[in-house]
């Protein structure tokens, strides 16, 4: 979702590869890319974001090894960063992608196990992480959001999301380090459990953390402090973000992949929030 509400979904079913976006309102607009290698296009696209700073549509190809970037209003191809590898500027089967409110950008890196930093300007910074199961490790991790100055990871082989300090060289500026901070999750369909969790996003106006459950078709809805509120029946649930319109207040959007559709679930007013432990 960007600034304006507009919704940018990512399609890789049926044969096709490209980005479908919405009016606020739920009116479709245009599609973005299409299948092929060349640049503007896509041969796995999963993982997506709108990076409101600088006004682009940021993407990753999964078979491409790639990060690719479009104007967000216009859909024209911008430019691209990666290739196949585990050194810098380089992924292997990336997933996820998000940008901050200062446009430092981080890709989900799932077969290197790591998540890789990036400058507003698209340049190498630093990668964080390894394989295992200890704090700061992963096992396949896949989609990844900003919560001010947390960095929310879907640890996707271990069942859990992990939590990670963001630390910049001043404030409002370049990220020079990740720390792990928290941990939540584990494998199960309790609560604070999860199966293969795919997606995840948070409500800045709360705090609230809305995470994917794959395996048990549900979004679980966490508060500011990780603990677990209720969740809600989605079929295959993978992608999900918060929107904000005039028409319809705010509400959480998810991506019900076996259904081909996006379901939206209306969203209380906001209450006071409290800071993360």
């Amino acid at each position: 979702v960007d600034a304006r509400g507009r919704v940018f979904v990512a399609e890789n079913k049926k044969g096709y590869n490209r980005v479908s976006v919405f009016s606020r309102d739920g009116e479709f607009e245009r599609h973005v890319g299409g299948n092929g290698t060349g640049d503007g296009q896509f041969d796995d696209l999963f993982g997506l974001c709108v990076d409101s700073v600088h006004g682009r549509l940021l993407t990753v190809d999964r078979n491409l090894d790639r990060l690719q970037a479009f104007d967000a209003a216009s859909g024209a191809f911008v430019g691209k960063l990666g290739s196949y590898g585990m050194d810098e500027n380089q992924f292997s089967n990336p997933n996820g992608v998000c940008a901050d409110a200062f446009g430092n950008v981080v890709v989900v890196d799932t077969r290197n196990r790591r998540v890789c930093v990036l400058s507003p300007v698209l340049r190498w910074s630093f990668a964080f992480g390894s394989d295992g199961c200890g704090n700061g490790q992963f096992r396949a991790p896949l989609r990844v959001c900003f919560a001010d100055d947390t960095l929310l990871v879907c640890d996707w082989g271990n069942h859990r999301v992990q939590a990670l300090r963001v630390h910049r060289k001043q404030a409002g500026g370049e990220i020079t380090r990740l720390s792990f901070a928290a941990a939540f999750g584990s494998r199960g369909g309790g609560p604070r459990q999860f199966h293969c969790p795919m997606g995840i996003c948070v409500d800045a106006a709360t705090g609230c953390v809305f995470v994917a459950d794959r395996v048990y078709l549900r979004l679980c809805v966490f508060d500011a402090q990780y603990r677990f509120l209720h969740s809600v029946a989605v079929p295959c649930p993978i992608g999900v973000c918060v929107q904000t319109t005039p028409s319809s207040g705010r509400s959480v959007l998810v991506t019900a992949y076996s259904m081909g559709e996006v379901r939206q679930f209306q969203l209380p007013g906001p209450t006071r929030r409290k800071g993360r432990g």
